[in-house]
């Protein structure tokens, strides 16, 4: 149970507040007390007295304090109406014995208004611990607020109060739904650029708008991020022909995202010439790459009839540029290319070899 009567023993002597009175101290009648905010002369709790001096004694019921510190303030008047300083005492609320928990509390402060007091259901008993989901859809607007939660008896008596400071954030609303364009669900594709277009998903509170497009099949597992446009070709050259390629598109926020209503697949099926053509016209020959699988360096064998200018790019599944090799005006005749996978990440990659105005591509896997 909480401690909940002081008594407490005060002297007042009027004559040092009264100077002017001269010899004659004052008559004290009334005296008032007040716990922590001086709420006015003549508004507290008052108590009669007798005398120019007097010592109260005083019962003071502390039922409506919370635990812990708080400020006593006490003050006399005389028969004019005349109130002295206040006294202040420090006291301490504490419980004392075992009174069991009653029942939680507990209220959001903060944005336009308190919220209503929500209580929880709990076992009675000397130490209670409760989970609680809190209903914040009151509170009616986003900002700052803090969490005040006790704890009462039976009688009704308050723990001390605690407090959590939280952030309510606006409701976001996600990307509205859209949908996919081309290339058309069971397409075959007979080119190795492929151009991929979808609708547009408008965001109901203005925010910008990107896309990821995401490719899964047999040889190929990627996605494509922080598109702004809703169409793009992705340079799918080395993929074997008869390759079922499954697509969609997930739009998003930055809070939200929202797939597209369905995905869609196509076979990829180029001409084998562009493809993977073995020789250049003009009879330069292009070897396959060794050692193939790589893990650092690699070579690449070519065979010119005569001086040709050579560019040697290497790419991933998707057709992303991940390293260039311009060799420059090479001399006719038989040449090794010393080619460099370290700072590749393990995967498949295709290498594009430009000879003249004609190009080979030839595949390498890289391992670490």
């Amino acid at each position: 149970m909480l401690r909940h009567i002081l008594a407490l023993g005060v002297i007042f002597a009027f004559a040092p507040v009264f100077a002017g009175f001269g010899q004659t101290s004052p008559t004290l009648v009334v005296a008032e007390y007040f716990f922590d905010q001086d709420p006015g002369e003549g508004q507290g709790t008052l108590v009669g007295l007798t005398g120019a001096d007097a010592e109260l004694d005083l019962d003071i019921s502390l039922g409506g304090l919370g635990l812990g510190p708080h400020r006593l303030g006490i003050r006399v008047a005389d028969f004019s109406g005349s109130w002295s300083h206040v006294t202040w005492r420090t006291i301490l609320v504490e419980r004392g014995g075992s009174s069991p928990v009653a029942s939680l509390h507990y209220r959001a402060l903060g944005g336009t208004g308190d919220s209503v007091v929500q209580d929880v259901a709990v076992s009675s008993g000397a130490t209670v611990e409760a989970d609680f989901v809190v209903d914040l859809t009151a509170l009616g607007e986003p900002g700052a607020y803090r969490l005040e939660a006790w704890a009462e008896d039976a009688r009704g008596l308050p723990t001390h109060r605690y407090f959590h400071e939280f952030e309510v954030l606006p409701a976001n609303n996600p990307p509205q739904a859209f949908g996919l364009t081309s290339p058309d669900d069971g397409a075959v594709v007979s080119t190795s650029t492929v151009g991929f277009a979808w609708e547009e998903a408008s965001d109901g509170d203005g925010d910008a708008v990107t896309y990821a497009l995401q490719l899964t099949g047999s040889a190929v597992d990627s996605t494509i991020t922080g598109l702004t446009e809703t169409s793009t070709e992705i340079d799918l050259a080395g993929l074997a022909v008869g390759t079922v390629v499954e697509w969609t598109v997930i739009a998003t926020d930055g809070a939200d995202t929202t797939a597209a209503a369905s995905s869609r697949s196509f076979t990829y099926s180029p001409s084998s010439s562009a493809a993977d053509p073995e020789e250049v016209p003009g009879e330069a020959v292009i070897g396959l790459p060794y050692p193939n699988p790589a893990a650092g360096t690699y070579f690449l064998g070519i065979d010119l009839p005569g001086p040709e200018r050579v560019l040697v790019r290497v790419t991933d599944l998707l057709g992303r540029l991940v390293g260039t090799y311009n060799r420059g005006m090479v001399a006719a005749g038989q040449h090794r290319l010393h080619m460099d996978a370290s700072h590749l990440a393990p995967g498949a990659y295709f290498i594009q070899v430009s000879v003249g105005a004609s190009r080979a591509i030839k595949p390498v896997l890289v391992v670490r």
